[in-house]
């Protein structure tokens, strides 16, 4: 009867989360779920700010909103070479941000992951796709200045012109 979490935050009640600060290591292994107590009847809506900063900062793991909801705000800063490891919590393969902001950060995305960000995306980092059935996909405002887009384990030597074809199109706008 009662659930396992599984999450490294549950955003819901109309909370707002803060992890992470500048100059800090900040480092979250599981998912970033918005759900809600159905039994209590809490909201979904919350706002989670996540800065992972400095290559050992990272988040290990995904970013949804559980029980078929739309949920609010996701703001996710990565600067500094930290990381995102998409599809390290394992739960569900996709992953909704509201706005993703890159100050040198990596989105590493593998597993058969689709990361959306929803409403903007801004700065300049790298974005790594583990193979052709991983997806980076920004459905709002694209303020990208500069992307550097990889294909792990992949080098010019390995792929072929389709494959290096497939992998610019896993990135959409």
């Amino acid at each position: 009867e009662g659930a396992i979490l599984s999450a490294a935050i549950s955003g819901r009640g109309n909370s707002t989360i803060n992890v992470g600060k500048a100059g800090y290591v900040t480092q979250l292994n599981g998912d970033i779920v918005f759900d809600y107590d159905a039994t209590g009847g809490s909201d979904i809506n919350s706002n989670i700010t996540v800065l992972p900063d400095g290559e050992k900062s990272h988040l290990k793991g995904n970013i949804y909103a559980d029980n078929d909801t739309n949920a609010s705000v996701v703001d996710l800063t990565i600067s500094n070479n930290a990381t995102w490891y998409a599809n390290r919590g394992k739960t569900t393969n996709d992953s909704n941000v509201d706005k993703l902001t890159l100050n040198g950060g990596v989105v590493d995305i593998q597993g058969g992951t689709t990361v959306t960000v929803d409403t903007e995306a801004k700065g300049s980092g790298t974005i790594a796709l583990g193979s052709d059935n991983d997806f980076f996909k920004v459905m709002g405002t694209n303020n990208l200045e500069s992307l550097k887009v990889t294909q792990v384990g992949a080098t010019a030597d390995t792929m072929s012109a389709d494959q290096a074809e497939k992998a610019a199109q896993n990135l959409m706008d």
